[in-house]
């Protein structure tokens, strides 16, 4: 509902919330968001600079809504400039109930520019779950995601959903990892290997690298946004199927590379 609160009102809630719950090691940071229009980023970055001015040790999360275009490009780049945030994070669920989503790209392109540009890091959400216009992910879709969002620079990968909403809410949601009543689905099975198997290992390897360049080799046409192969130093000639290839480096100067190649 509409409302608004003083400054000083929003102090006291965050200095609440940091007495009531900071004593805990599983308190990772706070959540003053979701999908924030752009008439709202005065207001979150001062909810920002409250959570790091009495928690500082801990993350002022928030997460943006998913376009494409220059508006959306003007969105994002006003979002860093006027909030400040500690990691860009989007959302943008690719597996619709026919075909996929043509945007998921080109969302994808002007996250990762926005978060270089910033010298932040960019996290995204893999979906997990059918909903209205939306499929069920197969374990295949499911890594998929997570691999081209690794080549994209992703340092950070959430999951949507974990618990499957309540029906009430409306949007049609069907089972996620976690059923309404609890219990495990086939994809929980399948995110736990993708986690602890594929992650946590390359993870490793990836997360500290620089993201120098991310193509598309062997598409045509080119989806919206993409960059297509051209032969550089690192990477000669590729063949075979489809791919996108993401380009690391150390960020120190030195000639070694790291390839990322997705199907």
């Amino acid at each position: 509902v509409p409302m608004s609160i003083s400054t000083a009102d929003a102090r006291e809630l965050v200095s609440r919330a940091v007495g009531a719950y900071g004593p805990y090691s599983s308190l990772a940071g706070f959540n003053l968001f979701d999908e924030p229009g752009a008439d709202r980023f005065a207001s979150l970055a001062t909810a920002m600079a409250l959570v790091r001015e009495h928690a500082p040790a801990v993350l002022p999360y928030l997460n943006l809504l998913p376009g494409t275009g220059e508006g959306y490009r003007a969105y994002v780049t006003s979002f860093v400039e006027t909030v400040r945030p500690s990691v860009l994070s989007f959302d943008r669920y690719p597996l619709l109930a026919v075909g996929d989503d043509t945007g998921y790209f080109e969302n994808w392109a002007i996250v990762r520019q926005a978060a270089l540009d910033a010298g932040i890091p960019a996290w995204t959400y893999v979906q997990t779950l059918g909903f209205n216009g939306h499929r069920t992910p197969t374990t295949a879709e499911i890594l998929w995601q997570v691999n081209v969002s690794l080549a994209y620079s992703a340092k950070g990968i959430q999951y949507f959903t974990y618990w499957t909403p309540d029906p009430a809410r409306g949007e049609g949601f069907l089972p996620a990892l976690i059923t309404t009543d609890g219990h495990r689905t086939e994809r929980w099975n399948a995110v736990r290997k993708i986690n602890t198997q594929w992650l946590t290992p390359v993870g490793a390897q990836l997360k500290p690298l620089h993201p120098d360049s991310v193509v598309h080799a062997g598409e045509t046409p080119l989806p919206a946004g993409a960059v297509g192969f051209a032969p550089t130093e690192v990477l000669a000639s590729v063949s075979g199927a489809p791919f996108v290839i993401g380009t690391f480096s150390a960020g120190d100067g030195s000639a070694t590379r790291w390839l990322l190649v997705v199907n």
